[in-house]
């Protein structure tokens, strides 16, 4: 392969070390899948901000001649991915340097999609230009192509073999997004902003005028070429503290802003004028969506006008409980996204409790006014430490009530008759409210989601799709399809037991959901059922993950009790037993500590094995 394909090594040394294949760090699902992606390290002009200093023209040129070589490497690359999976495979992981795991391993069995992420260091803006950024994804990568570039590209077309010669050949867009760190000045993060928008701006009218002046724009027969395109681009406020004027500027590039403030309460009020702007931007024209950063890699015409795709919230015990309500009164109408995650940590004994700030939720994902407006469909809810019975009373009130602002915020002063209503900015949601839920609890909760059901009878009917992880109290299965009888996937996940179940065939024949009643906590039962085909369990179990203990001590199954394990033995013959007779099980994955030593060989004949 190196021989046939050797002509790639003087771009993949550019490319050595400066590639990782990797998880989204904000992806907290119980079990994730999402791509993966491939995050990048472009080379940069300083490595930090002592090394800042002025930049002669000749450096200049001499860094953009360095970008050029790195951008066409990457393309290079893409097409690669295109011809033979094989290929990019090797390539990346034996010239580029890229971890991608060991035989057996998920990583290493899955389709590398083309997902490039580019980690920009901003260390100034006066050394950080939009120009980099033109020259990334503008008419340069065709019109400055370098002739090395355009001879490697030609031969990976004719090692294609398979590109016809009567037509025209193949575009292939190779799709990058944006991630930016602060490494300076908090408001350099909100001039990178102003950048992008700016080089996009610019990138845009180059392509028109590109499409206008040139006559044949076509690919040549019997050829490939790569066009990068800018992705919607990743930028982390972190826990700085929140400043006014970096908020107004923030929203300037995403959205138009409201009146300016007085200075005596400027924080608080630009925390709550911040979340009306990532959550109630007006939706973009259909003439300006961009096409969606598809999580297979393909290019996707599906484009939403929504303008960011998912919000990650932290709301721990620093967030005060007036600024946890400005928050949950700007995503009632939510207009901005449609996947929210947020880490809440309510437990907190300030003036609010629990019980208020399950209200405020209940007020901002679930009430009369979310379904009708909200464009949110996706939630999740990790390291929750408060679900009691007195919490979901407050919630259920809220979710009941046919005005839910009254209830939370008192009777107004006025007579309804009296109002003059102006008429409502918000368009009315498709989504019709949340289908897709993530329950992760903290782990440290003692008491433990007692009011578990109560909070799924408020919310299930709708749900399509469920996870929870949970440790404290017995998962009852029955429970949850009962208050979510359109559920089309579970998943669980305890001590030892990661489990996704998937119903589509009851949804698809009209069928109700079965009983299935597992103890999830006691792995010998669980595979002693996975290997009845009758099974409705063995049926809907489509990923298993198990964790093995070093069974050379005891164990502490999460209830604080040292009990005294099965033994391994048994557990690994009812594994080899469950794969020798389950027919519809997708993924299993068994993790065992370091000390712990097994002969997999009898488990390797299971391996890619068809299913019914």
């Amino acid at each position: 392969m190196e021989q046939r394909w050797g002509f790639l090594a003087p771009w993949t040394e550019v490319l050595r070390t400066r590639i990782k294949y990797r998880w989204p760090e904000a992806d907290e699902g119980i079990w994730a899948f999402k791509r993966r992606f491939l995050e990048v390290y472009p080379p940069a002009r300083f490595e930090n901000s002592n090394q800042e200093r002025a930049i002669t023209e000749a450096a200049e040129k001499d860094f953009q001649r360095t970008i050029q070589k790195f951008r066409e490497a990457l393309a290079l690359l893409a097409a690669v991915a295109h011809v033979d999976q094989s290929v990019w495979g090797y390539w990346l992981e034996h010239q580029c340097g890229v971890d991608l795991g060991v035989e057996g391993e998920e990583i290493y069995e899955e389709e590398i999609a083309v997902l490039f992420q580019l980690y920009m260091i901003l260390i100034s803006p006066k050394i950080w230009s939009k120009i980099s950024l033109v020259r990334w994804f503008g008419v340069y990568q065709r019109t400055e192509a370098s002739q090395d570039y355009l001879v490697a590209l030609q031969n990976i077309a004719e090692l294609a073999g398979n590109l016809p010669a009567d037509k025209p050949g193949f575009d292939i867009e190779v799709p990058a997004r944006l991630l930016f760190t602060e490494t300076s000045d908090p408001s350099d993060g909100v001039r990178a902003l102003q950048g992008i928008w700016t080089a996009e701006r610019m990138a845009k009218a180059q392509w028109e005028m590109y499409d206008r002046n040139v006559e044949n724009k076509a690919v040549e027969a019997g050829s490939l070429r790569c066009t990068f395109v800018i992705e919607p681009m990743i930028l982390d406020f972190g826990e700085r503290e929140r400043d006014a004027s970096r908020v107004r500027r923030f929203g300037d590039h995403v959205g138009k802003l409201g009146t300016l403030f007085d200075n005596v309460q400027e924080s608080r009020v630009a925390f709550g004028e911040l979340m009306m702007t990532l959550f109630n931007t007006p939706q973009r024209p259909r003439l300006l969506t961009k096409r969606s950063f598809a999580s297979d890699g393909k290019s996707s015409d599906g484009s939403s006008p929504l303008q960011l795709g998912t919000i990650d919230l932290n709301c721990d015990h620093t967030l005060t409980y007036r600024d946890f309500n400005s928050m949950c009164s700007a995503i009632v109408t939510n207009q901005t996204a449609r996947n929210v995650s947020m880490y809440l940590d309510i437990s907190s004994t300030d003036d609010g409790g629990s019980r208020e700030r399950w209200k405020w939720l209940a007020y901002a994902f679930f009430s009369k006014r979310t379904r009708g407006y909200s464009s949110l469909y996706r939630l999740e809810f990790t390291s929750l430490d408060s679900m009691t019975v007195e919490d979901m009373e407050g919630f259920s009130t809220i979710m009941a009530s046919e005005h839910p602002e009254e209830d939370l915020c008192g009777t107004p002063r006025v007579q309804r008759r009296d109002l003059v209503f102006s008429q409502a900015n918000a368009m009315k949601a498709s989504s019709r409210g949340v289908t897709s839920l993530t329950l992760t609890f903290a782990v440290e909760n003692e008491v433990g989601p007692v009011g578990l059901p109560d909070f799924l009878a408020a919310v299930g009917l709708p749900l399509k799709i469920l996870s929870v992880r949970e440790s404290q109290l017995q998962l009852d299965d029955s429970m949850m399809l009962q208050y979510c009888p359109k559920l089309d996937e579970l998943a669980l996940c305890r001590h030892r037991v990661e489990a996704r179940l998937n119903f589509c065939d009851y949804r698809a024949t009209n069928q109700e959901l079965p009983e299935l009643g597992c103890d999830w906590d006691d792995v010998l039962a669980l595979l002693t059922r996975l290997r009845d085909k009758s099974s409705p369990l063995a049926q809907c179990v489509r990923r298993l993950r198990v964790q093995l203990f070093d069974w050379g001590r005891d164990w502490d199954d999460g209830t604080g009790e040292v009990r005294n394990g099965p033994t391994s033995e048994d557990e690994i013959n009812a594994m080899r037993r469950m794969l020798e007779l389950n027919e519809t099980l997708e993924y299993f994955d068994v993790v065992a500590p370091s000390s712990y030593r097994v002969d997999i060989s009898n488990f390797q004949q299971y391996h890619l094995q068809p299913i019914m």
